[in-house]
């Protein structure tokens, strides 16, 4: 399939090993766009990953596109569960997961190597919080990339090297001097 491959550069060939960042184990994801929302304990009490609960959150997390999927990286998950419990979040709103190499290039503004096309990557809101508060605690974590989207209002979290980046705001639109008609 043309439309599957792995990038190295820039990445590690093997997702990020998961780390316990302090979530429940417990996560919803609501696709708006699919009008779907998924309720998966990806982690048992005594540590232990489902794979079956992961491939749901996956299924959720699929290319808006074309459908496919990637299994997600467990870091991100856990990364998308402690933003979820620190906010007392009922969920966490999915703009965008995995993305396929060519719906990635198709995508306004997207990073050439983008980590959502190994499925490393998700654009979220919290609903009932300032985009901004949640860029902050992500970046507190420390547990990979944060990107502040402040005039989209949604927050970039991946499972990548710590870094954080504040997108610009876009520039005013001119409007006409002249006097209606």
């Amino acid at each position: 399939d043309p439309e599957t491959y792995i990038f190295v550069r820039g990445a590690l060939a093997h997702p990020p090993a998961p780390v316990n960042l302090g979530g429940d184990g417990l996560l919803t994801l609501a696709r708006p766009g699919f009008r779907e929302i998924v309720t998966a304990r990806y982690r048992g009490a005594d540590g232990a990953y489902s794979r079956a609960e992961i491939a749901r959150l996956s299924r959720l997390l699929r290319c808006s596109s074309t459908g496919k999927q990637a299994e997600v990286s467990v870091k991100l998950l856990e990364i998308l569960d402690a933003v979820e419990d620190r906010f007392g979040s009922p969920r966490l709103l999915v703009l965008s997961g995995y993305r396929t190499p060519r719906f990635n290039r198709e995508v306004p503004g997207a990073a050439r190597r983008s980590l959502h096309m190994l499925g490393w990557a998700a654009d979220i809101r919290v609903p009932g919080r300032a985009h901004a508060e949640v860029a902050e605690f992500a970046t507190a974590l420390g547990a990979g990339g944060v990107g502040h989207y402040e005039a989209a209002a949604f927050v970039h979290l991946d499972s990548g090297r710590a870094r954080t980046w504040k997108a610009p705001r876009q520039a005013p639109r001119k409007t006409s001097s002249r006097p209606a008609k």
